[in-house]
């Protein structure tokens, strides 16, 4: 149960406790304890967090990204944060439809930054659960690694029409070696309306249009390109895929994205020019 300098769980706080000593982090002298607990296949760490409510959107994104880059990147340890009161009920889906908006804003950063969620379940939780699921060769595979923002912002561009539309995405490039040559991931994240995590808010974002991804090919034979997303409220419960028509001007490929409303993951197929 470690939690990253500045994230330690709630009860460690209250009580004084700091739990990070010996996991490596910037400060910590020794990384002791977290390379003695990553010597299995399959451990998870634990961010201990009672509730996302009436926390910061983008210090969650910071310390998700910064445990990524640290246990997940560095160790070869899976990450997970809660356990997270839901806030809202189990019963009716209330103005809100059982959070469904926070909700989402929220698992599209846990998606993107490689995160398990530990919480009691709700409706608001089944479409980013079942998406990771699917694709979790994309999100949790050993082999997936992130492409460092300087190199990501070389390699990709994200183009929007619409003014207002903000998407995160800079931090959430990953790339994995396939068979057939690699496949790069790019996951894009719809900036929430609140600087706040709020569980009432009941406004659901229009669905984003208008927006074109462009891909470095110099060098590169990309042969397919995919749009995935978890599905939206009105929807049936099954994750969307399309596949995307490649658009190659000189050393560039354009995709259009597909519609969505909180999160889309692309997944690129290329292979090294020989």
């Amino acid at each position: 149960n470690w939690g990253l300098e500045g994230a330690t769980g709630d009860f460690a706080k209250r009580h004084g406790i700091t739990i990070w000593l010996g996991s490596g982090v910037d400060g910590d002298p020794l990384d002791d304890n977290v390379r003695a607990a990553t010597t299995g296949r399959n451990v998870m760490l634990l961010d201990e967090i009672s509730s996302f409510q009436g926390h910061s959107y983008l210090k969650l994104e910071s310390d998700r990204v910064a445990s990524r880059d640290h246990y997940v990147q560095k160790y070869g340890a899976n990450h997970i944060i809660g356990y997270a009161s839901t806030v809202v009920g189990t019963g009716e889906p209330g103005v809100s439809n059982w959070g469904w908006p926070t909700w989402n804003y929220v698992q599209a950063i846990l998606t993107a930054t490689q995160s398990h969620l530990a919480s009691h379940f709700i409706p608001s939780h089944r479409p980013q659960l079942q998406f990771t699921t699917r694709y979790s060769q994309y999100v949790w595979a050993r082999d997936v690694k992130v492409v460092a923002p300087p190199k990501a912002e070389g390699l990709i561009q994200v183009d929007t029409e619409a003014e207002e539309a903000k998407l995160r995405w800079k931090n959430f490039v990953y790339e994995r070696d396939v068979d057939s040559g690699r496949e790069i991931i790019v996951h894009l994240v719809q900036t929430p309306p609140t600087d706040m995590i709020d569980y009432q808010w009941a406004d659901e974002p229009d669905p984003i249009e208008g927006v074109s991804v462009s891909l470095n090919a110099a060098g590169l034979d990309v042969s397919s390109a995919i749009a995935c997303r978890p599905y939206h409220f009105e929807e049936p419960q099954q994750v969307v895929q399309t596949d995307l028509e490649i658009e190659l001007v000189e050393n560039t490929v354009k995709v259009h994205v597909p519609p969505f409303r909180y999160h889309t993951m692309l997944v690129f197929r290329v292979a090294d020019n020989e």
